[in-house]
């Protein structure tokens, strides 16, 4: 009995667990794209404008409740199976233009403490293979975390090299910095730091 009891207790514990990481998931996941839906809004408020800015900004937020969207449903099944790969779907894609078009994103996110972004890339065409969905997740969330962390007035860089066989992006801000232990802790799930200095609209 005492066994049976310890067994049930264990499962619970690793059942609310579970809970835990899913509603982290989803809170951070979501995050990102829903301030950047709301600052295209405000945005189209802020004056009148042509149709065809209108046309525009409804389409970006389209755009953005769809990836919300897929989203949700990655981290649905996430949850059921802890972590799946067949969840990414590879396919030839175009880096340089991702990336111009998260830099666009970018400004949403950084108008509101009048940051300053730049976004290079390369003239030619950068050809990768990778899941689309997913890379824009990955730098929009480094990407807030720099503006989150840079003051006022501050700078966020984002550009991409081509390589011989390889391709980087980097993300540079002149925001406060990390600590050479907390570095090491970067890839921690939901691991963060709490600093003065971060100012968060």
């Amino acid at each position: 009995l005492i066994d049976a009891f310890n067994t049930m207790l264990q499962r619970l514990e690793h059942s609310f667990g579970h809970i835990s990481d899913f509603s982290s998931h989803v809170a951070h996941e979501l995050k990102t794209p829903l301030a950047i839906a709301r600052g295209e809004l405000e945005l189209a408020l802020e004056q009148e404008r042509s149709i065809e800015d209108y046309q525009r900004t409804i389409e970006d937020c389209l755009e953005e409740v769809n990836r919300m969207i897929r989203i949700v449903k990655d981290l649905l099944l996430l949850s059921k199976l802890d972590y799946n790969p067949n969840v990414f779907h590879f396919e030839r894609i175009r880096l340089d233009e991702l990336i111009r078009d998260i830099g666009e994103q970018m400004k949403v996110l950084t108008n509101p403490k009048s940051i300053r972004c730049e976004v290079s890339v390369p003239s030619d065409p950068v050809w990768i293979n990778g899941d689309a969905v997913h890379l824009r997740r990955l730098f929009l969330n480094v990407l807030n975390n720099a503006i989150k962390f840079t003051p006022r007035d501050g700078s966020v860089f984002l550009t991409l090299e081509s390589l011989e066989s390889d391709v980087v992006v980097r993300v540079r801000d002149t925001g406060i910095g990390m600590t050479e232990d907390h570095l090491k802790k970067i890839f921690e799930k939901f691991y963060r730091v709490y600093q003065t200095g971060a100012q968060e609209e």
